[in-house]
């Protein structure tokens, strides 16, 4: 009988959320070291470019949102 502790699926199961966590908190750090607009679009998009496995990514903002900080960000 193989052990859940040993079990290949397990083990990448338990990696890939280590991994998720460790995005997570560096979206969570992005979000509460800057208030450079520009930065952390760009810092967030990172992240998630990187988690989802993908190489273009968007952010859309709401209508409410001042035009002055609106900006196309590419990555």
């Amino acid at each position: 009988m193989i052990s859940k502790e040993n079990d290949p699926l397990m083990i990448e199961y338990l990696e890939k959320k280590i991994y998720d966590q460790k995005q997570l908190l560096e979206i969570s750090k992005a979000l509460n070291s800057t208030l450079d607009y520009k930065y952390l679009m760009d810092a967030i998009l990172n992240i998630c470019l990187a988690q989802l496995q993908t190489l273009q990514a968007a952010i859309y903002v709401s209508p409410e949102v001042d035009s002055d900080f609106l900006n196309w960000i590419r990555v």
